[in-house]
Formats: C-alpha cells, sequence, structure tokens
C-alpha cells in the first residue's frame, strides 16, 4: 500500500467526518431556529358563562391564560362590550385560570359581543362570547 492510497483513506475519512458533523450542526440549527414558537393562549372555561344576564345586570366568566415557549414580560388585558372597552386589567405575568364578574354599563345595548384582548410580547390575541339578552326569575328572556 502506498502514500497515496493513505493520504486517499485520510481524505475520505476526514470528509465523511466532516459531512456528519455539518448535518448534526445544521439539524440543530433548524430546530432551535423553526421547531419552536413562543406565543400565548388565552380561552373561555366552557359553562362558565350565561348568553343571558340576571337581574344584577352582571356578566360572569371564567378564562385560562397559557403560555407556550418563552414566557412575555407583557400580560395586559382589556375587556370590551360590543367594541366599548370596560375594563383593562394587568396580569403581571399570571397565567392560570381567573374569574371575572363585571356590570354591564347601562349603554351597551343587548345582544352584544364581550370580546378579551389579551396583549403580550408575542402580539394580541382575543376570545369573545355574546350576551343575546337578559333573562327574569321566571326564566323569561327579554
Amino acid at each position: 500500500m502506498g502514500e497515496a492510497d493513505c493520504i486517499g483513506r485520510y481524505v475520505k475519512f476526514s470528509v465523511i467526518i466532516a459531512v456528519a458533523i455539518s448535518i448534526i450542526i445544521a439539524g440543530y440549527l433548524i430546530n432551535e431556529t423553526y421547531g419552536k414558537e413562543d406565543y400565548t393562549a388565552i380561552y373561555l372555561i366552557p359553562d362558565s358563562y350565561s348568553n343571558y344576564l340576571k337581574d344584577d345586570n352582571n356578566v360572569q366568566f371564567t378564562y385560562g391564560i397559557k403560555q407556550y415557549g418563552k414566557r412575555s414580560q407583557v400580560y395586559m388585558m382589556n375587556v370590551y362590550m360590543n367594541d366599548q372597552l370596560v375594563t383593562t386589567r394587568d396580569l403581571k405575568q399570571k397565567l392560570g385560570v381567573s374569574e371575572v364578574v363585571l356590570e354591564v354599563p347601562e349603554d351597551v345595548k343587548l345582544p352584544a359581543k364581550v370580546m378579551l384582548e389579551l396583549e403580550t410580547d408575542y402580539g394580541k390575541n382575543t376570545v369573545h362570547f355574546w350576551i343575546k339578552g337578559k333573562m327574569d326569575e321566571n326564566g323569561t328572556v327579554t
């Protein structure tokens, strides 16, 4: 076996190792860049709200916030009724489930869309439900 054969094997082995390392590094970088998304989700708890107001003219609901990936530094929630801002809450990075009771302003006409808008570092997310009317103690919708 000559010196040229040894150099050829060494070059071939070096190229195979370099390609393998390059594939591993590329896979890692692709996974880190595109494999992870940072976002925040807001959701309403089913059955936590009614589409009808009771005599006290309050609306009650429970929402949840879940963070995926890196935590946001900002968690601000605005609650609207028919595009009218009713309340703003600084959640101070509070994640999880929270219950809310709000008085419906007298100038909000029914049916009304109740929309929760969550602002984070990653953008805005919304969720909503409708108040269709008012229900009296007999179960009659007015």
